[in-house]
């Protein structure tokens, strides 16, 4: 959805639903009709490029398909040795790592649960249950 000329995305699973939006000052919520909450995302404001989204549901989202991984809005939000890493696997295990960072993004952040990724593809070790959740 589009508030003051800047996108604000919810995530696919909401595609064709007529939500709300509250702005507030440092955030934007949206919710549904029946007030459910959807998504709190931080406010952008100025002449800021891109789309604000929530980065765990659409990193879910292209773990659902992974092979079309280059048209994922997401692709370059994600640190280049990580991406490559991914790039790399079969679809099976790039099913299961997005699941993993997906999981550490909800419990710590996206930029903590992926630069946490890239340092274990950096040191050689897989990206794994154990390692995501110390």
């Amino acid at each position: 959805m589009e508030v003051d000329s800047h996108r604000y995305l919810a995530g696919p699973s909401w595609h064709g639903w007529t939500l709300d939006v509250g702005l507030r000052a440092f955030d934007v919520k949206i919710r549904t009709q029946d007030g459910r909450m959807v998504a709190r995302l931080p406010r952008v404001y100025g002449n800021a490029a891109g789309a604000v989204r929530v980065r765990p549901t659409c990193c879910l989202r292209w773990r659902a398909r992974p092979a079309r991984g280059a048209e994922s809005p997401i692709r370059g939000d994600f640190p280049k040795k990580l991406r490559l890493a991914i790039d790399a696997q079969d679809s099976k295990q790039r099913q299961r790592t997005f699941r993993l960072i997906a999981r550490a993004a909800q419990a710590s952040g996206f930029e903590a649960a992926t630069t946490a990724a890239e340092h274990l593809v950096e040191r050689g070790r897989g990206i794994d249950e154990a390692a995501c959740w110390p």
